[in-house]
């Protein structure tokens, strides 16, 4: 992903899929998805049995952040 000028830097970066995000508790699923979730809650949301479900299946809402997406809890008010 290229970052458009002006923006501020995505300081996260996975090193298998080239994602990247901000945010201190913002949660990427580098094991087999590589999904981004805002929130280690909304991550663990979308295991089970320790496998990977889409997240939308899961409940879990597709946000729009600066710079990069991330899949979120319906009660987070981001």
């Amino acid at each position: 992903m290229v970052e458009p000028a002006g923006e501020r830097p995505l300081p996260h970066r996975c090193g298998r899929c080239g994602a990247r995000w901000a945010g201190e508790r913002t949660a990427h699923c580098a094991a087999m998805c590589h999904q981004t979730f805002s929130s280690p809650s909304a991550f663990y949301l979308h295991r089970v049995g320790g496998e990977c479900r889409d997240p939308a299946s899961r409940k879990l809402v597709l946000r729009q952040r600066a710079g990069y997406e991330v899949w979120s809890e319906p009660r987070d008010d981001e």
